[in-house]
């Protein structure tokens, strides 16, 4: 049975309740309320002394006449909260006023200040976390069972195309590409049973539009989450770019920057693959591109670019897309061709030498090329067996092609030769035709004489290399156009020195602007330590030179030219052979 409290009972009560209590009664006039109690608490809470007889300056007074006035007369309650402004700082105070009997009415008051505050900083982090979530350009996510979308941030209408509301409920698997589901289910099983976060895995996800975008997730498991039904929470952010930055970065690791082809690596990783083939022939075809230096000092590196990218689009013409071609040296290519036969690789020479042929048209260097076949018929023959193989093939017909690989050559270089204006087909015939003379006259036996006639062909080979602007210039030279013609001697001398046909003479070709007197170039060498064919070339080609026009005067007469290369004698020629020079009949 309960016991029926005493006044002194519930003033104990509503003294240690926590809480301050006032009560009201209707004053005289029945306009207003008068205080009639107030418990310690109320007014400890309200800052003043105790005692009803100083209410009159209660911090009440602005609100709570009205709160009364609203609920007298009625049943209702009315609660509302009261900021004061206290010498220890701002206080919030909850007011509840309730009827009571006799038409009074109770006046509940709590502090709750602390409430405030917590309500505050609730807000606040709200707040914080909805311009995070809002603003981030990562998608921020909770997930419940099996994964299921509880929450998504704006993000996902980026991300995936879709409001956020319309993927609750539906799981992350759903929007997987098939070929990546197994890479994102493997980190949520292992995060189920171990509870380890998992980050950084990337995956193709498809779009509201149907495009797949790669993605990249990190999930953390939330254990003790106060939001019913929250598992996981997710951050995930769209990595297409930098995906396909990595891609054209590993595909550029694999590429030959020139060519476009296949690199060296990439060709010896694909003969690592093949040699874990289950079976099939594999057909390997070395390519070589002749004379690749030769053209490199004659017509510059850019011209011998221009060769190696021909070689290039002529192999990816004569191939399949699924055959590999690769660059795999400075002039060297190979192709890779699955399930064929030898006859098949005969063939595809045969192709490939045809398209070279084709491509070699106009003033373009002639693209010659050596090839090499080999074929394994299974796994049991090593890539690596295959490669030197087909690589002695190619050597074995190099040397079979030799000849007339370096005969391609040469023509292009006299070809080349012939159309610049510093030497034309006339001035090599004629320079021929007298210094073959001259040697003949100076004593020479028919086989030197032949390599003199080579000399007189070629002795100016290294100026393919020179600027036209240079060498048709009307005027005078300046200092460094004539350092950049003088170069043409060490040019000359080393495209000779590349082909075995003009080997002979790349001495003279570097030695043929030497003077008697020694102020000739570039070896400053003087006499007779210039070699002979030079000093007879000399005299030939300066006659030669004056008696025919040139870009920036005219031709001199027989006469005039006699009185140069007499003047010449002893300085920049050799004397004894002037005379015999002078001793020919150059009008007959």
């Amino acid at each position: 049975m309960y016991q029926r409290l005493g006044v002194v009972d519930y003033a104990e009560v509503i003294e240690n309740m926590g809480q301050g209590l006032l009560v009201f009664a209707p004053a005289a006039d029945g306009a207003a309320f008068d205080p009639v109690y107030e418990s310690p608490e109320a007014a400890k809470l309200l800052g003043k002394a105790p005692g009803v007889t100083e209410y009159a300056a209660c911090p009440l007074n602005d609100c709570l006449p009205a709160a009364l006035a609203a609920v007298a007369g009625t049943r209702t309650r009315l609660t509302t909260e009261k900021r004061l402004e206290t010498a220890t700082g701002t206080r919030w105070l909850r007011i509840r006023v309730f009827p009571l009997k006799g038409a009074r009415l109770g006046v509940l008051l709590e502090d709750a200040t602390e409430a405030r505050l917590a309500q505050q900083k609730l807000a606040e982090g709200e707040l914080m976390f909805r311009m995070i979530s809002e603003n981030s350009r990562d998608c921020l996510c909770l997930h419940g069972e099996r994964a299921r979308y509880i929450y998504a941030s704006p993000a996902i209408r980026t991300l995936l195309g879709y409001e956020p509301e319309e993927i609750i409920g539906k799981m992350p698997f759903e929007f997987a590409h098939p070929d990546d589901l197994q890479s994102i289910l493997e980190p949520f099983r292992r995060m189920m049973i171990t509870g380890a976060p998992f980050g950084g895995v990337t995956a193709r996800y498809r779009r509201k539009d149907g495009v797949y975008r790669w993605l990249e997730t990190m999930v953390v498991k939330v254990d003790g989450c106060p939001l019913p039904g929250v598992l996981y929470q997710s951050s995930t952010r769209d990595v297409t770019e930098r995906k396909q930055l990595e891609e054209r970065l590993t595909e550029m690791g694999y590429r030959d920057a020139l060519t476009g082809l296949y690199n060296r690596g990439y060709f010896e990783e694909e003969l690592k693959r093949l040699d874990r083939r289950r079976g099939g022939s594999v057909g390997l075809i070395i390519v070589d591109v002749d004379g690749l230096k030769v053209v490199n000092d004659a017509l510059g590196h850019d011209a011998g670019d221009e060769l190696l990218k021909r070689a290039a689009q002529t192999l990816l013409e004569c191939f399949r897309h699924d055959d590999l071609v690769a660059r795999i040296g400075g002039d060297e290519f190979a192709v890779l061709i699955n399930d064929v036969a030898m006859d098949d690789l005969r063939q595809a020479g045969r192709r490939i030498m045809r398209t070279a042929e084709e491509s070699s048209c106009g003033n373009a260097p002639v693209l010659s090329l050596s090839l090499g076949y080999a074929v394994g018929e299974n796994n049991a023959t090593p890539m690596r067996e295959l490669f030197r193989a087909a690589d002695d093939n190619m050597y074995r017909d190099r040397l079979y092609r030799g000849k007339s690989a370096r005969g391609a050559i040469v023509n292009i270089l006299r070809r080349l030769l012939t159309e610049r204006d510093f030497a034309t087909e006339e001035h090599g015939s004629r320079l021929e035709s007298l210094v073959v003379r001259l040697g003949a006259a100076a004593g020479l036996s028919e086989e030197r004489l032949g390599d003199l006639a080579l000399f007189a062909q070629f002795h100016d080979v290294g100026k393919v290399g020179i600027p036209d602007a240079i060498l048709s210039k009307p005027g005078p030279l300046t200092p460094r156009e004539r350092k950049e013609v003088e170069r043409h001697c060490d040019v000359g001398y080393r495209i000779a020195s590349a082909s075995s046909e003009l080997m002979p003479i790349a001495e003279w070709i570097l030695r043929h602007h030497e003077w008697w007197n020694g102020h000739g170039y570039p070896l400053d060498l003087a006499g007779e330590s210039i070699p002979l064919e030079c000093r007879l070339l000399a005299i030939a080609d300066a006659y030669d030179a004056m008696t025919s026009d040139r870009p920036y005067r005219k031709a001199m007469s027989h006469e005039a030219a006699i009185s140069e290369i007499r003047r010449g004698a002893g300085t920049q020629f050799d004397p004894t052979l002037v005379d015999v020079f002078l001793g020919l009949d150059l009008q007959g």
